[in-house]
């Protein structure tokens, strides 16, 4: 997944695909919908979904808190009626991201070796697809 200038791409190499999400004047919005917890604050979250604790999980030895999302927008909510988060204890960014969808399929994101404001290099932010991949356009 790359988002930049305004745009998500989420690439599937197994499949040779990719899917281009324009996220227009609100790419904030929409970078925050699909890595809800990153940068955010408690206040913008509320802001942004009715929030409920599930309860707690270890994932790979790291206690977590469960948290269930349901968008507040309803053109969020009708792509993903809730979002699960799983918060590490000790620096407090989700572990693992569910993104349910209305169909009941879901996509999970799973994060390691998390690192808090390490410098990036500018080429992370470049995506090169190969040439026989398809690429499908959409908007959030």
């Amino acid at each position: 997944l790359l988002l930049d200038k305004g745009k998500a791409t989420l690439y599937y190499p197994k499949v040779k695909q990719a899917q281009e999400y324009s996220l227009g004047q609100s790419a904030d919005k929409g970078a925050a919908f699909v890595f809800p917890g990153f940068g955010q604050t408690g206040t913008e979250m509320r802001r942004d979904y009715e929030l409920k604790v599930l309860g707690s999980e270890s994932i790979g030895g790291q206690a977590t808190t469960i948290l269930e999302l349901r968008p507040k927008s309803a053109k969020y909510a009708a792509q993903f009626p809730s979002i699960i988060l799983w918060l590490d204890h000790q620096k407090w960014v989700p572990l693992q991201v569910r993104h349910n969808e209305a169909s009941g399929d879901y996509q999970i994101a799973k994060f390691t070796n998390i690192k808090i404001n390490a410098g990036v290099p500018g080429s992370v932010f470049s995506l090169k697809l190969p040439k026989d991949v398809t690429v499908a356009k959409g908007s959030f």
